[in-house]
């Protein structure tokens, strides 16, 4: 499994070298969600088969879950620092990336869908210059504890994500 071999390497031990399935990438850098250099958020491609992505993100999250595959030198999580961003027992967290390929209802009914897998956030759902799609998007996903996240493909000078 292309995964677990990103976690604890092929021969067992951790590794800074990704090998991962098409459509699953980790974050690195410094982690907005707790504020330090980490590899703890995993991102998520979804839209095009929701029974496909719900079926990845039940593994991605049996994986990134299990407090056997943190690296043994790394200090137990604080709860306090993690709350309210869906993270497991590790601190890790998946986001979903849909790319902009649904209208608004298509993406609510999507991610109730992919509410198992305990995604933080849905990276743009929907065009990038709808507000108001993305703001009814954010209160019919809020009662799961998913946000929405938008700006990547903004096109003005002071744009939130500058990659």
């Amino acid at each position: 499994m292309m995964l677990m071999n990103r976690i604890l390497g092929r021969e067992g031990r951790e590794v800074d070298q990704a090998i991962f399935e098409p459509g699953i990438q980790p974050l690195q850098g410094t982690s907005p969600l707790l504020g330090r250099k980490s590899k703890l958020t995993i991102q998520l491609k979804v839209g095009a088969d929701a029974q496909d992505d719900l079926r990845r993100g039940l593994l991605i999250r049996k994986i990134i879950d299990d407090p056997a595959n943190m690296p043994k030198d790394r200090a137990p999580i604080d709860p306090a620092s993690i709350a309210g961003k869906n993270a497991g027992p590790t601190g890790c967290v998946l986001m979903v990336d849909a790319n902009q390929v649904w209208d608004v209802p298509q993406a609510i009914e999507y991610m109730k869908i992919l509410e198992p897998i305990k995604p933080w956030f849905i990276e743009e759902p929907t065009a990038p210059d709808d507000v108001v799609g993305h703001a009814a998007i954010r209160k019919a996903l809020k009662p799961y504890g998913i946000g929405v996240a938008t700006g990547e493909h903004a096109h003005n000078r002071v744009s939130p994500c500058l990659w």
